[in-house]
C-alpha cells in the first residue's frame, strides 16, 4: 500500500475515534454527531473503493454495516461495528 494510502487510514482511525468520543445521551440512548459521522463513513467508503475496489468483499460489508436499523442509535448499530 503507498505511503499516502496508509496516512489516510491512520487519519481515519483518529477521526473515529474523536466522533465517538463526542457522545450524547438522550434517555437511555446514546448518539454521536450525525453530521461528522457521516462525513468520517464518505471518506472511509472513498478510501476503501479506492485500495480495495468497487466491489470487493471490504466494501460491501462496510456499506452494509453503516445503515441504522429500527430503533437503533447511530452509535451502537454503526460506530460499534466499524470501530
Amino acid at each position: 500500500m503507498n505511503k499516502l494510502l496508509k496516512q489516510r487510514y491512520v487519519e481515519l482511525q483518529s477521526e473515529i475515534k474523536d466522533v465517538i468520543s463526542n457522545v450524547r445521551v438522550s434517555g437511555d440512548r446514546e448518539y454521536v454527531n450525525n453530521e461528522a459521522f457521516i462525513e468520517w463513513k464518505m471518506k472511509a467508503r472513498s478510501l476503501l473503493s479506492k485500495t480495495c475496489g468497487e466491489h470487493s468483499e471490504h466494501l460491501n460489508a462496510f456499506s452494509k454495516n453503516e445503515k441504522n436499523t429500527g430503533f437503533s442509535t447511530n452509535l451502537k448499530d454503526s460506530v460499534t461495528k466499524i470501530a
